[in-house]
C-alpha cells in the first residue's frame, strides 16, 4: 500500500496542483488516500515437464522412470515432476503424465503454485530450482529420451530381430555421437543432425515426414532410379510405420527436436 498526498508545493517555482476543464485551470480540492497493489504468484513451472523444456511429452516419462527406477539424474524441479498433484513424487505420477501423452487423459494437475503443495511457499520455487528461465535444451535430457521411447527396437543395439540396428544406426541409448555431424547413408547431401539447421538434418526430415519434398529431391537425394515417378531409396517416415499406426511424433515433439537443432545441438 502507497500513500497519496496532494502536494501544491513541489517544483521551482512550486506548481499548483489544478484541474483542467474545456481548456482553463480550475484550482483543484485534493483528499488524501492510499494505493494498493495485490499481487498474484506465477506458477514459474509446468506440471508434469519433469525434464524441465517447457513441453510435456514422451521424454518426460522417460524421464521420470529412469530417475525412480534407474539411477537416473534427478529433475531440477521436483514439483514440476508431481504431475497427479498429490504431493508426491513416485511411479503414479509418469502413469498420470503417459495417461495425458498417448490416452487424451485429463493434464498434469500439480500444484498450480509453490505455495499450494504442502509445505512449500512462494519463496521455495526459487530455492528449489524451479523459478527462473528454462534451461537450454541439451541432447541428455531432452532428446536422447524421445529416441529411446519411440526408435525400440528397430534402432535398439540389437536391432529388431538381434542382428544389430536398423542401417548400423543405433539411436536408443548414447546415440548422440552417432547422429550429430554424422552422415546420412539415405542422403550424401546432408548430416543425420546439422547443428544450427534443421532443415539440412536428416534425422528431423525423416521424423517430420519431409524427407521426399522437392527441395530434398533437388540436392540429389532419393532419385526415381526405376523411372516409376516414385523417389527411390529413401525409406518412409520415422518411426517406421507410422503413418498407418498412428505413431508418428507429434507436432510439438518434432518442433522440439527442430528447436535443439537449430540451437546448436548441445
Amino acid at each position: 500500500s502507497s500513500p497519496l498526498t496532494m502536494d501544491s508545493g513541489l517544483g521551482s517555482p512550486p506548481v499548483s496542483n489544478v484541474v483542467v476543464v474545456g481548456g482553463g485551470s480550475l484550482p483543484a480540492n485534493g483528499a488524501d488516500g492510499a494505493l494498493e497493489f495485490t499481487g498474484t504468484t506465477v506458477n514459474p513451472y509446468i506440471s508434469g515437464d519433469c525434464n524441465g523444456d517447457t513441453i510435456v511429452n514422451i521424454a518426460d516419462i522417460v524421464w521420470s522412470l529412469s530417475e525412480l527406477f534407474g539411477g537416473g539424474p534427478s529433475a531440477n524441479c521436483e514439483i514440476a515432476c508431481d504431475a497427479n498433484g498429490d504431493d508426491s513424487y513416485d511411479a503414479g505420477d509418469p502413469v498420470y503424465t503417459a495417461n495425458y501423452v498417448f490416452l487424451a487423459g485429463p493434464a498434469p494437475t500439480g500444484p498450480a503454485s509453490c505455495d499450494t503443495s504442502a509445505g512449500q511457499t512462494a519463496g521455495d520455487c526459487v530455492s528449489d530450482n524451479c523459478g527462473g528461465s528454462s534451461a537450454p535444451l541439451t541432447f541428455v535430457s531432452d532428446i536422447q529420451p524421445i529416441l529411446t521411447a519411440s526408435c525400440m527396437p528397430c534402432h535398439a543395439p540389437g536391432g529388431a530381430q538381434g542382428n544389430g540396428p536398423s542401417f548400423g544406426l543405433q539411436l536408443t541409448e548414447n546415440a548422440y555421437g552417432n547422429i550429430v555431424s554424422a552422415g546420412a547413408g539415405q542422403c550424401g547431401s546432408m548430416d543425420l543432425v546439422t547443428p544450427g539447421d534443421r532443415q539440412m538434418s536428416w534425422l528431423y526430415r525423416k521424423i517430420q515426414g519431409s524427407h521426399l519434398d522437392q527441395d530434398v529431391l533437388d540436392l540429389g537425394c532419393c532419385a526415381d532410379t526405376d523411372a516409376d515417378g516414385t523417389p527411390d531409396g529413401c525409406g518412409r517416415q520415422m518411426p517406421r510405420f507410422c503413418e498407418t499406426s498412428g505413431s508418428c511424433l507429434d507436432e510439438a515433439t518434432i518442433e522440439l527436436i527442430g528447436s535443439w537443432i537449430d540451437a546448436g545441438a548441445l
